[in-house]
């Protein structure tokens, strides 16, 4: 019989220090590239969460308006603010309603109270609007327009948000109301 050997010169000892120290940085670059990956994720979802909170709060605003409005009377129109005349079904009788925007922040005043919508969810908010706010059409006041309305800064944790994707805004370019003077639509 004929014997080949061949000589083996693999040792079963473990890894040399070469292979360890770059195994370590293949896994530390690719631990690093799979945070940021899932820190952007956050941000982007945070960022869209932000987006609809803000979007929820001017359809708010504008329904409320809207609603306040279906029977207004004596409309009066002073730029950042909108004062009238309305049916208050809680009440049963009419009241006088205000809606103005200073510093801010956007409220409705009314006998029952004033609701400021900036505290109205669990994330702050405040507004913007453009110049003039209110813009009446008529006289009497048949058509009010709201210029430009903003929500801005609807987020938990502005800086990291404003620092990753910019200012948080959400606007409603223009939202006209047609004003009826006490009469409904069936």
């Amino acid at each position: 019989m004929l014997r080949i050997s061949m000589l083996q010169n693999t040792s079963n000892k473990g890894v040399t220090l070469i292979e360890l120290a770059v195994a370590m940085v293949i896994f530390a670059v690719l631990g690093v590239a799979v945070s940021s990956i899932v820190q952007s994720a956050q941000d982007s979802q945070m960022a869209h969460r932000v987006h609809e909170t803000q979007h929820s709060v001017a359809m708010d605003v504008v329904d409320n308006l809207r609603i306040d409005l279906r029977h207004a009377r004596n409309v009066t129109v002073a730029g950042t603010s909108v004062s009238f005349q309305t049916f208050d079904a809680n009440v049963g009788t009419d009241v006088n309603v205000t809606y103005a925007l200073a510093g801010g922040a956007l409220t409705r005043t009314s006998p029952g109270g004033t609701l400021n919508f900036g505290n109205r969810y669990a994330v702050p908010m405040t507004f913007g609007c453009g110049n003039p706010c209110f813009v009446g059409t008529g006289n009497p006041v048949t058509q009010l327009s709201l210029n430009n309305l903003e929500v801005i800064d609807a987020t938990p944790s502005a800086s990291k948000l404003d620092a990753a994707f910019g200012r948080a805004r959400f606007r409603v370019n223009e939202s006209a109301f047609y004003v009826m003077d006490g009469m409904t639509f069936q």
